[in-house]
């Protein structure tokens, strides 16, 4: 915790105030607009507020500020140069601006005194109003005045302590809805946050297994990192969160944990373990039945039921573990591929892994690649099974290889299925199984998952987008559109929403604008999506000539990597070439490309009473 200011005695540092309170209260000042665009202020208070948090509080010096922030050299001599001084009282001057304004309710203040460089945490102190009835300073009170002023606050005082007695007789507001809020990483090296996301994500499971707790998924509290407890709870319909933070040096870690209440921001349990690395597991048993204590819940089977599963008992093994899921959410198809490099890793520290095995068959199962992948997908995906037959994402990630590889829809329907029956607050199932209904024309019950998977995470936009598959195949465009704008509300930078619209409006007639929301996207190197969405509306258009011109792209690429037969198809169709549109579908069949959609897309109209279209169907398992 950050040092007193030498100038001023009587401004201290609370030293109970959390970490990670402070450092979320940093980040809700620096997006705020008194400081938007103020770069150097920015990185002023940021560099100064961490490393007071590292306990460093005693380096902050003003030689030290001007190197590290100012970029002054290591010849700077304060002496001469005032830059530190003349930006420090900037500085104040923001705060200031920012806490009359904007922060005037916030419940932490971070302050700069005058004469140092230490920044101040506090937290705001109850405002106490009266009447102001007091006589001029010229005249002294009264007898009765002062009298009168102690049986009003004698009564004060009386009512607070009668109301503070009755509050212990009195049964806590029922939580019974609360976010795990993304744990922070205040590490000297800042290299934690894979651990972090870990042990975030290792407590969002265990707690969203206890029956009548709701825990929104791990979506929606990553889009709402940074927000304040007040927004989180409003957008996420909670009643309470949980925070933390893990500063994590060597072999050591000490994890800061709180639970407050979002109605009145009152802190109703917090803890710091100091730890071996190699206790995360009991630390995260131990916050998990610390908020399940307070909370006062009873759990189904007993006290004793361990909360946190422990799926491995090596910690280097949950490690990479951890690094592959964080990759693995990233989604690109390049981190896809570090995601599979760290779960195979994971799996060779520990062979009995069942979760880094359904892992590793989700990463290959969610590539556009060959055939290879589907076996390997296939191979994890049996493995976890067999390691752990009551692993929830292992019978997801069996449901993805059964459809995606094998086209076996019943089986993906009994993996998913019971997958649910496992874990019914796994939004990720309840997405997965509402693309899989949508994909076999089952549109309504295909909405209904989807829209459960949205109330267990509303701020997801993959859940979104699968509602907006759902509209979209069952030719609902407009709704599909409005669908899909919600999807760029939430994350701006979803590009298969842009996709979608486009999709739309080709199926409108609109062919300019659909050819305008694809353009943006088709650039070289963009993925194969892109590409084809583009080549459709050119061809829908009547532009035969820039369709061929990106079919002739995409042919390069499938003739290099054995993928993008599919989207090739489907520029076909745009132009109106049945015979060159079912000979790409069934070259996709033959690479096992992605099949899936080939039932309801609307771009295969064209065909749909074809004969080799409907035979393909029967052998991906959709046919008549």
């Amino acid at each position: 915790m950050a040092a007193p200011s030498q100038s001023d005695p009587r401004q201290r540092s609370e030293p109970d105030l959390p970490a990670e309170v402070i450092a979320r209260q940093l980040e809700k000042i620096l997006a705020s607009p008194v400081f938007a665009g103020s770069d150097r202020m920015i990185r002023f208070l940021r560099f100064t507020v961490e490393y007071a948090l590292q306990g460093k509080a005693e380096e902050i010096k003003e030689y030290l500020i001007g190197v590290e922030v100012f970029d002054r050299k290591t010849s700077f001599d304060p002496r001469s140069d005032a830059v530190v001084r003349g930006e420090a009282r900037r500085l104040r001057s923001k705060l200031m601006e920012y806490y009359e304004g904007e922060g005037r309710d916030d419940a932490v203040r971070i302050d700069f005194p005058k004469g140092g460089y230490v920044p101040v945490f506090q937290r705001k102190p109850l405002a106490v109003t009266t009447e102001q009835a007091s006589p001029s300073r010229s005249r002294p009170p009264t007898k009765l005045a002062l009298i009168s002023g102690c049986c009003v606050l004698l009564g004060a005082l009386l009512v607070w302590f009668g109301f503070r007695a009755g509050r212990k007789g009195m049964a806590s507001p029922q939580i019974s809805s609360i976010a795990v809020l993304p744990f922070l990483d205040i590490s000297p090296q800042k290299d934690q946050e894979y651990f972090c996301e870990g042990m975030t994500e290792e407590l969002i499971h265990a707690l969203s297994k206890i029956e009548g707790l709701r825990v929104p998924a791990r979506t929606s509290v990553y889009q709402l990192k940074g927000a304040g407890i007040d927004k989180i709870g409003e957008q996420l319909h909670v009643t309470a969160v949980l925070e933390g933070s893990i500063r994590k040096e060597g072999d050591r870690a000490r994890v800061t944990a709180q639970l407050v209440r979002v109605s009145d921001n009152t802190h109703l349990w917090s803890e710091t373990y100091d730890r071996d690395v190699k206790s995360v597991f009991a630390i995260q048993e131990e916050i998990a039945r610390s908020v399940v204590s307070k909370l006062r819940i009873q759990l189904a089977g007993g006290t004793n039921r361990p909360l946190v599963k422990r799926a491995t008992e090596d910690v280097e093994a949950y490690n990479l573990y951890s690094r592959g899921r964080y990759y693995f959410y990233r989604g690109t198809p390049a981190e896809r591929g570090q995601a599979i490099a760290f779960f195979q890793q994971s799996i060779a520290k520990d062979p009995n892994y069942a979760q880094a095995y359904a892992g590793l068959s989700s990463a290959y199962a969610s590539l556009d690649s060959p055939k290879a992948d589907c076996i390997k997908a296939n191979e994890a995906a049996t493995k976890a099974l067999s390691l752990d037959g009551t692993l929830a994402e292992a019978h997801r990630a069996s449901a993805m290889v059964k459809v995606r590889c094998e086209f076996d829809w019943p089986g993906g329907e009994r993996e998913l299925q019971r997958a649910l029956e496992l874990n019914p607050n796994d939004s990720n199932t309840h997405r997965s199984y509402a693309i899989q209904l949508a994909n076999q024309g089952r549109f309504k019950e295909a909405i209904r998952e989807a829209e459960s998977a949205i109330q267990l995470d509303p701020m997801s936009p993959e859940a979104h987008y699968a509602l907006g598959d759902a509209l979209y195949f069952s030719r609902r465009y407009d709704e599909t559109i409005q669908q899909s704008r919600k999807v760029l509300s939430i994350d701006p930078a979803y590009i298969r929403a842009y996709h979608t619209i486009s999709r739309c409006y080709s199926q409108k007639g609109m062919y300019p604008e659909a050819i305008r929301a694809a353009a943006g996207w088709a650039l070289p190197g963009a993925d194969m999506s892109a590409m084809w969405i583009l080549g459709y509306a050119y061809g829908r258009a009547g532009r035969e000539a820039d369709a061929l011109k990106i079919i002739g792209n995409m042919k390069r690429v499938h003739d290099r990597e054995r993928r993008g037969a599919l989207g090739i198809a489907y520029v076909y169709s745009g132009i109106g070439d049945k015979e060159q549109t079912l000979k790409w579908l069934e070259i996709n069949y033959e690479d096992l490309g992605y099949m899936s959609t080939l039932k309801v897309a609307p771009e295969l109209d064209l065909i749909r009473s074809e004969p080799r279209y409907i035979a393909l169907l029967k052998k991906i398992g959709l046919g008549p």
